[in-house]
């Protein structure tokens, strides 16, 4: 018999497989457990360190102006923002009409309608360059946009500059046209201007001559004002002028956190605090003070804190502004508006801060036009005739001189010297202008003009002092005669 391959078979006992439900069991609590005392872990961080649903404002409602006020001290440099705008808008239910009486107050909204459709918005923005220590370094820019729009009137502005060490650039983008003045020929084309364009003899501006000095008076009136301004926000918040009502959710401002305070102001305690800036500043206005305790003040803060709202948010942790806010809506009082009749002005304005305490970088652009350049295509009539006022002025100068010249040549004899004219005429040459000249044979005189033009005429120099222009004046004599200037 062949022999027999057949696998050996074992039979083994009847056994189920090991249950796995009791192991994740295990991983499941295990991960539980560590994601609960991580949490722990991670609460208690933010516990101490006040961050998350823990953290803190950066002041409280009663320092607040105080820690405003240390705070604004330590900002050097910031990228602002300021934003305002005032309307006309359907009229809120809930909003009254201002309490005053047309009848006994002047009233400017009698006298001057507002159109129904009115709007009015603008905008500012640039860099607060505190970082510069004198004129040249404080380098800084800007822009200013407007528009304004009322029943078939309209107009729109965008203007920007550019401090850059001692020079000036600007750019206008937008600009009215309701001046009758055509600009086309520089709108969105920087244009630069030096100290040497400003002083020159063309323009006769001399501001950035005096710009150092009045930077060096800002400077020594800078720790003065100081001083003052630090009295008077204390004064402010021991008299508690300012109240502040503190939200307790945090806000998010672009990528950072802030708190958000809402301010008041106290009337009552306003009059106190004018009555010690009056003790405090003698020299103050009394005639506001009188005002401010007047029952017409006491509706017109009533009215301002229904209709009125003002913000102010500060960084979580800095404790620096990024954000004001103020938002008023306002109703003439009945009878003074015709045309806003179920209608409301509303005002906002705001104040964006970012960027606090950077380097300031200011790129001055490099395709710019000089003021020169600008001035030929906007006032070629007028810069035309500037040109020749001042050349002309300038061969007057030369030709006056032209006395103490020849007085230079006369010898022991009272003699002028013999080629005077040449050496007259050699001297005229930098005003690109001829003379003519005479000068008598016994050289004891001497006459010399030169034309400017048509409207002048003439002007005319000669040995016995003269130095006069008309149409018709010019030089005689000579040789035998005298030498004179005549009509």
């Amino acid at each position: 018999m062949p022999p027999d391959y057949s696998p050996t078979i074992t039979h083994l006992p009847n056994t189920e497989p090991p249950k796995r439900s009791s192991v994740w069991s295990k991983i499941f609590l295990t991960i539980i457990i560590l994601l609960i005392l991580g949490s722990g872990g991670l609460v208690g961080y933010a516990y101490w360190q006040k961050i998350g649903p823990f953290s803190e404002p950066p002041f409280t409602p009663e320092n607040l102006l105080a820690g405003l006020t240390e705070n604004l001290a330590k900002l050097n440099s910031a990228s602002y923002r300021v934003a305002l705008e005032i309307k006309t808008e359907a009229r809120e239910a809930n909003v009254e009409p201002f309490p005053l009486n047309p009848n006994t107050e002047n009233f400017f909204l009698g006298e001057f309608p507002v159109p129904a459709d009115f709007r009015f918005a603008s905008e500012a923005s640039g860099l607060f360059n505190h970082q510069a220590m004198d004129w040249e370094t404080s380098n800084t820019q800007s822009q200013i946009k407007a528009e304004l729009t009322g029943g078939d009137f309209s107009f729109s502005l965008d203007l920007e500059w550019i401090k850059k060490g001692l020079d000036f650039y600007f750019r206008i983008n937008k600009f009215p046209t309701f001046f009758f003045f055509d600009l086309s020929a520089v709108k969105r084309v920087w244009v630069k201007i030096t100290p040497a364009d400003l002083a020159g003899d063309d323009w006769r501006v001399s501001f950035l001559e005096s710009a150092p000095d009045l930077n060096e008076e800002l400077q020594k009136n800078q720790e003065k004002f100081a001083e003052g301004a630090k009295k008077v926000l204390q004064i402010a918040e021991e008299e508690k002028v300012i109240t502040a009502n503190l939200p307790k959710r945090r806000e998010k401002l672009g990528e950072k956190i802030a708190w958000r305070y809402d301010l008041t102001v106290n009337r009552e305690s306003l009059i106190k605090f004018y009555e010690r800036l009056l003790a405090e500043f003698p020299n103050s206005n009394r005639s506001g003070f009188d005002n401010l305790k007047s029952p017409e003040a006491e509706k017109v803060f009533a009215y301002l804190a229904t209709n009125g709202r003002f913000s102010i948010w500060i960084e979580e942790h800095s404790g620096l502004v990024l954000a004001m806010v103020y938002h008023l809506r306002f109703v003439p009082p009945t009878g003074t508006a015709a045309t806003l009749e179920n209608k409301q002005i509303s005002l906002n304005w705001r104040l964006e801060l970012t960027g606090h305490n950077l380097p300031i970088v200011v790129t001055p652009p490099t395709d710019f036009k000089t003021v020169k350049e600008v001035a030929e295509k906007l006032f070629p009539d007028v810069l035309e005739k500037n040109r020749k006022k001042s050349e002309q002025a300038m061969i007057k100068a030369i030709m006056s001189s032209l006395r103490a010249e020849a007085e230079l040549g006369v010898d022991a004899k009272g003699l002028y010297a013999k080629n005077l004219c040449a050496i007259l005429s050699d001297k005229t040459k930098e005003a690109s202008t001829t003379i003519a000249c005479l000068q008598s044979d016994n050289q004891t005189s001497w006459a010399a003009h030169t034309i400017l033009d048509k409207e002048i005429g003439n002007f005319c120099v000669d040995s016995s002092g003269l130095a006069s222009s008309s149409p018709t004046i010019h030089a005689t004599g000579g040789g035998t005669k005298p030498a004179v200037c005549k009509p």
